[in-house]
């Protein structure tokens, strides 16, 4: 990639609604911050929403599929 000029690329969910392919806002932020990754996400409305969660694991930031989700 590097060869070709490539400085950055855009990964995203396929169900993630928030998500704009190459959100030219979000992009110009990542770049301007000095970001390398960057997690755009909204909080659950309750725990029993059934939809995945971003949580914090060891100290790394992980996705977590609702049906993986326990009580605590």
């Amino acid at each position: 990639m590097k060869k070709n000029g490539i400085k950055y690329i855009h990964i995203l969910g396929v169900d993630n609604i928030l998500n704009k392919l190459a959100d030219p806002i979000l992009t110009g932020y990542i770049i301007k911050s000095g970001f390398q990754i960057v997690s755009k996400y909204v909080q659950k409305i309750n725990s029993k929403e059934p939809v995945g969660a971003q949580i914090l694991r060891n100290n790394v930031v992980s996705v977590i599929e609702y049906s993986e989700l326990t009580e605590e």
